[in-house]
């Protein structure tokens, strides 16, 4: 995993935009020069490239994020729900929330 943000890669372009060179903005930043070069030539961040191929918007991976950690804190299991379909429903009426929140 990089250990590097996007704002990192912003301020290490911006740094570059400035004259400093690519090879020591990439060190600076700890960012490959390759992913700088990359989007210097217009490749896009992968959270955006990839957006319209996810099975989840941002708004409802945040909603079953948010009822996992919530699950996790009641000390509730998931072997405590009656049924996998009961997990499902409520896993559908918890994403189904984005609809009627717009």
């Amino acid at each position: 995993m990089p250990q590097y943000t996007e704002n990192d890669i912003n301020q290490a372009l911006e740094a570059i935009a400035r004259g400093t060179s690519v090879k020591k903005a990439a060190f600076e930043w700890g960012i490959p020069r390759s992913t700088l070069k990359n989007r210097m030539n217009g490749q896009q961040a992968r959270d955006i490239a990839f957006s319209d191929l996810q099975r989840l918007s941002t708004t409802q991976e945040s909603y079953l994020a948010e009822w996992v950690n919530s699950r996790t804190l009641l000390n509730a299991s998931y072997r405590s729900m009656e049924t996998p379909s009961l997990l499902e429903r409520t896993g559908c009426s918890l994403l189904s929330r984005e609809t009627y929140q717009q």
